[in-house]
């Protein structure tokens, strides 16, 4: 499983003929800037280009909002786009959608339990205050 980009391997002579677009299309080869930012060359895989913009999604889509959709049309252009300037292959992106719905649905499923435990107390204490009751000691 390749976890070097695609413009990497082509820039080792190990996919001839890739273009990498990004040095075409930025005013200089690499700014200062990015430089300063110490990038890793070879960590590609999974895509967090691709991952974040899903989570996005479906959190927009829990959320029952209607910007998920437009949000999931975004997120197949970023995908499109990081494949086509070289960025990354379609398996780091289907690594990262994985691994995006996988972080979501874990952070799920403990906010439910921690919340539904430390919340019950709170919601029957509430039930007897509204049917005119004390809340029964429990310490």
């Amino acid at each position: 499983m390749p976890t070097a980009p695609p413009w990497y391997a082509a820039e080792h002579g190990l996919l001839p003929g890739l273009q990498h677009v990004m040095i075409q299309v930025l005013p200089v080869k690499w700014s200062a800037y990015y430089q300063s930012l110490n990038p890793n060359p070879v960590a590609a895989n999974p895509s967090l280009h691709a991952a974040m913009p899903f989570i996005g999604f479906l959190a927009l889509l829990r959320l029952r909002s209607p910007l998920a959709w437009p949000l999931l049309g975004w997120c197949v252009l970023v995908w499109f786009s990081i494949v086509y300037l070289g960025e990354h292959y379609i398996l780091d992106i289907v690594c990262g959608v994985a691994l995006a719905a996988l972080c979501h649905h874990l952070v799920l499923a403990f906010l439910e339990s921690h919340w539904q435990r430390e919340l019950e107390p709170v919601r029957i204490e509430r039930q007897l205050q509204i049917a005119g009751r004390e809340a029964p000691d429990t310490a």
